[in-house]
């Protein structure tokens, strides 16, 4: 049964009266059904002013001055504001101000329903005033079905409609006597001559604004169904639907993520040194984020040192650095043959202390043998033999010879002792000289003949060996009677030392008279 709008006014009235008067409870009208968005039946009486939003005020005055009073900026509700706000059961339908709500979308009161039956917060058709569904279902023409608020909930023969799906397949539903089925939805089949004969049309609400797969998309599509009657070739009303589309925009948070974040995870740590006690760890975290429509993916490095704190005290810093061996010592310097010996190296390690990397060095050394075999260990003898002739002649006061010459050296033995020797034997040429006085070959002075002190003195030469190899000229002397001396007086006649005459010249020297340069004789 329905009432008309002052009956509604105050219902409402006494509704808020108790909720004033109960205040330990909360004041909720319970809607459990499933709500459809209905279409745009109803709304206030427009209300529009200079500086003012052109929708009804919220019981607020228009300031016609702008500067003589601030203007409201309160929108009111409204029955085609596209929300449901005020005492609206639904949204733009039901209450005291909008029209009432078709089937399927939500009420409080049977007179908020056009068919006047409000059955668990839904408006329905008469023939479910009395049927009962379950919570998730939803009754039209009597049967409940799978209850639903846009067809995407339904399964592929169904269609959402007045909140149930109900099949499309006409052959599965009943409807009264003078109703016309189309996909599942009975309709008055009314005699007409023309399309105002019938019903007019009707749009559904604006569905949900779809955009895709693209989760950053800002423009989008969303859609009706529009429901139209016209009248047949049989003189009757029928009804068509069509999908009516347009865009539709959204608005992004600036974080909004359109992918799973990307994370590495933290990386092993890090150390600048072999030694260093601090190092670090990184982190790259991808995160992909909508900007201006499109997904975006943004890289983040994260730097972290919590985690690689070590103790590297003692720990090898550097490659082991070794030297070659260096030579095998003897242990015992004056063992000449003795072949245990000793042989050295550096060994150097590199090794943390204190966050620094510090060096040791070490002497290693190891055993050797000492190659003594064959090395001189004592005096040796040397045994040389007379010099024997060959035949030949080195000069006529020397002859060729050869001789050999043997030399015994003690040497160590294989077993570390002194106990071995080395002979070694070696020819040689050497001179024999001939016997001293013997007459040789060489070149001598010529015999020469002075006075010397009124006497003359002859000289000869005779060349003799002296028992040393060597040829040397040997002078004898002998007196040969008186003479004159050669010195004389400047123009004098004289007789030179070998008895030829003369004159004495300038320097008192008597010049033959054979000589190239002859000096006259004065007296």
């Amino acid at each position: 049964m329905n009432v008309d709008g002052k009956g509604k006014k105050w219902r409402w009235a006494i509704i808020w009266v108790s909720c004033l008067l109960l205040t330990l409870a909360a004041c909720n009208v319970e809607d459990s059904a499933v709500m459809l968005a209905g279409g745009d039946t109803g709304g206030g009486e427009e209300d529009i002013g200079e500086g003012d939003s052109g929708l009804p005020d919220a019981d607020k005055p228009d300031a016609e001055d702008p500067e003589a009073e601030q203007p409201d900026s309160e929108v009111a509700p409204g029955c085609d504001d596209g929300v449901q706000n005020g005492d609206e059961s639904d949204v733009d339908c039901g209450g005291t101000e909008c029209g009432a709500c078709e089937p399927g979308e939500s009420c409080v009161f049977s007179d908020d329903c056009a068919t006047g039956y409000c059955t668990g917060g839904v408006c329905v058709d008469e023939s479910c005033e009395n049927v009962s569904c379950g919570d998730e279902e939803a009754c039209y023409r009597g049967v409940c079905y799978l209850s639903c608020e846009e067809s995407d909930a339904c399964d592929p023969s169904s269609r959402c409609y007045q909140g149930a799906c109900i099949p499309t397949d006409c052959s599965e539903v009943v409807c009264r006597a003078g109703e016309a089925c189309y996909r599942g939805v009975c309709y008055e089949a009314s005699a007409c001559s023309d399309a105002s004969d019938c019903e007019p049309s009707e749009a559904g609400p604006w569905g949900e604004c779809v955009f895709g797969d693209n989760v950053c998309a800002l423009t989008g599509v969303e859609s009706r169904t529009v429901t139209t009657f016209s009248c047949g070739e049989s003189s009757t009303c029928e009804m068509s639907e069509v999908i009516e589309e347009r865009d539709c925009r959204r608005e992004l948070s600036v974080d909004q993520q359109c992918g799973e974040p990307i994370d590495s995870g933290w990386s092993e740590c890090v150390y600048a040194s072999p030694c260093d006690t601090t190092g670090e760890r990184v982190r790259e975290i991808i995160t992909f984020v909508c900007s201006e429509g499109s997904c975006e993916h943004v890289e983040e490095r994260l730097v972290d040192t919590r985690g690689c704190e070590r103790d590297t005290t003692g720990a090898t810093c550097n490659a082991v650095d070794v030297t070659e061996w260096g030579p095998c010592m003897a242990d015992v310097p004056g063992e000449v043959c003795n072949t245990a010996g000793t042989r050295k190296r550096e060994r150097t390690e590199f090794r943390c202390a204190d966050g620094g990397c510090s060096a040791s060095t070490v002497t290693e050394s190891e055993a050797c043998v000492l190659r003594t075999a064959g090395r001189v260990c004592g005096i040796g003898m040397r045994r040389i033999t007379d010099c024997t002739a060959t035949g030949g002649t080195i000069n006529s006061c020397t002859d060729a010879g050869q001789q050999t010459t043997t030399i015994t050296t003690p040497v160590c033995g294989t077993t570390g002792a002194c106990d071995e020797t080395e002979t070694t034997t070696e020819d040689s040429a050497c001179q024999i000289y001939v016997e001293e006085g013997t007459y040789c070959s060489m070149v001598i002075p010529v015999d020469s003949r002075e006075c010397v002190m009124g006497r003359w003195r002859v000289s000869t030469w005779d060349p003799k060996c002296d028992g040393q190899g060597t040829c040397e000229a040997i002078r004898s002397t002998y007196d040969d009677g008186p003479c004159m001396e050669e010195r004389c007086p400047m123009g004098n006649p004289c007789e030179t030392s070998s008895g030829q005459a003369g004159c004495c010249s300038s320097e008192n020297v008597c010049v033959s008279n054979s000589d190239p340069n002859p000096v006259p004789c004065l007296m």
